[in-house]
């Protein structure tokens, strides 16, 4: 059977899988959140289980669950990992609501005992390949300059990568970084890093879950066929005000949690900002370099144990640097960008009764960028412009309601369905350039590009099926229905999903899923640049959306109470994959006279092993992968390997807790990036030498090797409820020079062309202070 003709076996489960045995119906209920009493954020993936009725449930995004039982007492345990389970006798006997809060699980001094990956979930929760990141354990990983990150935490888990040494962008199992699904609180982000990428939008001080998906994703999830990255924020504790102040290198944080209200309504406040510009002020002399970012989250309580929630996120990058001309002339040059990012959703969560959860949400993000270069003569010639302008504009954003219903019909199903909606706002880039006199009068003006804001409409549609079929076999079956409009094109495809999980024994579980996945969104880059382009492109009557399929199967072990170890293989076949390589630098924007479209796959191995309790914990996983692309016109109609394409991969993280003291490592080994070099050099017919590239990624840089330390010293006092920390890390220990860029360059010396690493980072220490109350 060829991989095209395996679209009919989810069809087939479609219509297989509704054949159920009848289950006993119960009419009394145990529903209710399960929170941390540390700061009463939600705990979801929590698992409630009845082993004397054999029936275990795990907690949704915002906390909820929901058992049925008939008349009795039972045993109840709830499980999260980090937290001391709970574990009592409850009667059941109505329809009741109980609410949980677990206390952190605490080793001797009072040191918590994980910092490792959630394991309880993996064997209960049916889809594969989804990763729950405890957000204590982004904290207190090393990273460059000791700025907190949460992308760069995900970077040190096997199948997911970047594409230069200090980037901030995710290439999930072969995906590039435009075909990754990033939400903050249910709103897409178009962009997501600072400093062109080093660091990213996303501190993990401002959130309280993140939960990725490398493989096939439930049906609620869609519009990128790469990873699912699914974030949302803190929305502050209603029982204390929580206080952090952190300052590294780079910049300061100031993190605030507290109640506003008798009622229990809280606030969340999260900022950063660089102070390097502040400092230098006096000799900057009208340069600038600042970014920073506000992130807020409010929780109103409502009746019927509702919540009403608006989040804010905004994210700013100013830089602009004067430089003098040439010796001898009297020209000033002037480069500035200015990027904004915002993402703001405000979400009504309602219990309705003991079975019925429904969320609604309003959302809006946008991205715009605007870089400038001007020049200015001070002696110009007779008609010619004093100054000259020159305006480079993008914008990339949405807006849009999602609404969404959970059922719990009984403990063997629970639907999740819903509607959501998306109108993208896309400016696919457009540069002004003005020309003005001694006068500073406009003289002339010039524009290329598109004025017209693309408004592309998607609505989907999906469905899930949440079937236990007993207490070993679990499915998830689904289906996604998006609808797409835009400039005469309509599109509907539907997408099945299906993901199964077996109990081979209470330790051991297998996996598999299936996932068809289609984007109607392209992010338009010339393919071998390592830094990507921040145009957005819709899909229309002539660009067609990327498609793929993807097959996954997983291994589960628990390794005795504190080791887990997981293993993954993973099959993806892409079609209509575009590819834009600009040839005409003065058309830039025509991105479809640069569009190729071709088709590719990605396929591999993953093997994670975790320590998930104790003093000692962390992980080690490898990854053996293919990232390929074929494209008729392209690269003579051979296959080449995709900038994402990474043969092996080795990666580790470990942290050791004792008393005051807290040693983290990362060791990351990765087989080098593909680049495009030259292959030969010939000279035009002015005799100008012109190099020919006419092979894709021919070359791959040398091996990627990085080990990073960090240390901190923690004490308190205790009279002022104070704790203090000073943290000490060294990015790349080792000093090497890892290439984020590989460039060919004349020799003069011999003669030839030559090509050269361009490194982002060698060793790097630095030095960070924190203060929380």
């Amino acid at each position: 059977m060829r991989f095209k003709d395996l679209r009919i076996i989810p069809i087939l489960l479609f219509m297989l899988l509704p054949v159920i045995t009848v289950h006993a119906q119960y009419y009394n209920s145990l529903s209710g959140f399960v929170r941390s009493r540390d700061n009463s954020q939600p705990l979801s993936g929590a698992t409630i289980r009845v082993d004397q009725l054999k029936i275990e449930a795990l907690t949704n995004q915002h906390g909820f669950y929901h058992l049925s039982a008939p008349s009795g007492r039972y045993l109840v345990q709830i499980n999260y990992p980090g937290f001391v389970g709970f574990r009592d006798s409850i009667l059941i006997d109505s329809i009741q609501q109980m609410n949980f809060r677990l206390e952190k699980d605490l080793l001797l001094d009072g040191l918590e005992s994980n910092h490792s990956l959630h394991s309880e979930d993996v064997l209960t929760d049916v889809i594969s390949n989804k990763i729950d990141v405890p957000i204590d354990l982004l904290e207190d990983i090393p990273n460059v300059l000791s700025v907190q990150d949460a992308l760069k935490g995900l970077q040190l888990l096997p199948g997911v990568d970047f594409s230069s040494d200090g980037g901030n962008d995710l290439f999930v199992r072969g995906s590039e970084a435009g075909q990754n699904l990033l939400r903050l609180d249910g709103a897409p982000v178009y962009s997501m890093g600072h400093a062109y990428g080093y660091f990213s939008n996303f501190d993990p001080m401002a959130l309280r879950s993140i939960q990725l998906y490398k493989g096939v994703a439930p049906a609620r999830f869609g519009g990128r066929v790469g990873g699912i990255l699914d974030m949302t924020s803190r929305l502050g504790n209603p029982d204390e005000v929580y206080a952090h102040l952190g300052i590294n290198p780079m910049m300061f944080n100031l993190n605030a949690q507290m109640p506003i209200s008798e009622s229990g309504a809280t606030m969340a406040v999260n900022v950063r900002r660089t102070y390097i510009d502040i400092l230098l002020a006096p000799f900057l002399v009208g340069d600038q370099l600042a970014l920073g970012d506000i992130q807020m989250g409010l929780k109103f309580p409502l009746k019927n144990q509702s919540e009403l929630h608006l989040n804010y996120y905004y994210g700013s990058d100013k830089y602009k640097l004067n430089l003098d001309g040439d010796s001898g002339t009297s020209v000033e040059y002037t480069f500035g960008d200015k990027l904004q990012n915002h993402t703001a959703s405000l979400r009504l969560n309602k219990v309705v009764n003991n079975k019925i959860f429904v969320s609604s949400q309003v959302y809006f993000s946008g991205f715009n960028q605007e870089s400038f270069f001007e020049e200015l003569n001070l002696a110009p010639g007779n008609g010619e412009p004093r100054r000259v302008y020159n305006l480079l504009e993008f914008f990339a954003g949405e807006t849009g309601f999602n609404f969404d219903v959970e059922y719990y019909k009984n403990n063997t199903h629970t639907y999740r369905m819903g509607w959501q909606n998306g109108l993208r706002l896309l400016n696919t880039g457009r540069l002004t350039e003005e020309r003005y006199s001694m006068t500073n009068s406009l003289m002339s003006s010039e524009f290329i590009g598109s004025e017209k804001m693309k408004l592309p409409l998607e609505s989907s549609f999906y469905f899930e099926d949440d079937w236990v079929i007993n207490k070993d076999l679990r499915v998830n079956l689904g289906g996604r229905l998006p609808i797409y409009i835009h400039n005469g094109a309509f599109r509907a495809i539907p997408e099945p999903r299906l993901s199964l999980r077996k109990k081979i024994d209470p330790k051991t579980a297998i996996k598999t899923s299936y996932g068809w996945t289609n984007q109607f969104v392209h992010l338009y880059n010339n393919g071998t640049s390592t830094l990507a382009s921040i145009i957005w492109v819709p899909v229309d009557k002539d660009v067609k959306p990327v498609s793929t399929h993807q097959i996954t199967a997983s291994l589960v072990r628990n390794l005795g109470e504190d080791f887990q170890w997981q293993n993954d293989l993973y099959y993806k076949s892409i079609q209509n994959l575009p590819l834009y390589i600009i040839g005409d630098p003065n058309n830039y924007f025509e991105y479809k006279d640069n569009l190729h479209t071709g088709k590719g796959n990605a396929y591999g191995f993953e093997s994670l092993i975790k320590k998930h309790h104790g003093y000692f914990t962390g992980w080690m996983g490898y990854a053996l992968s293919w990232s390929n692309r074929d494209f008729e016109d392209i690269n003579a109609g051979e296959s080449f390997p995709a900038a994402t394409d990474r043969r092996h991969q080795f990666k580790m993280s470990w942290m050791l807790t004792v008393p005051q003291l807290t040693l983290s490592g990362n060791l990351v080994m990765s087989t080098g990036s593909p680049f495009s070099l030259p292959v030969s050099v010939y000279r035009d017919i002015e005799g100008r030498e012109v190099l020919n590239y006419d092979q894709i990624n021919n070359y791959r840089g040398v091996t990627y090797q990085r080990f990073d330390v960090r240390l901190l010293y923690s004490w308190g006092l205790d009279d002022f409820d104070m704790n203090h920390s000073l943290e000490f890390t060294i990015y790349n220990l080792t000093n090497r020079e890892n290439p984020y860029a590989i460039e060919a360059s004349f020799n003069g010396d011999q003669g030839s062309y030559e090509a050269f690493n361009l490194s982002s980072f060698k060793l790097l220490p630095s030095l960070a202070y924190r203060l929380t109350l």
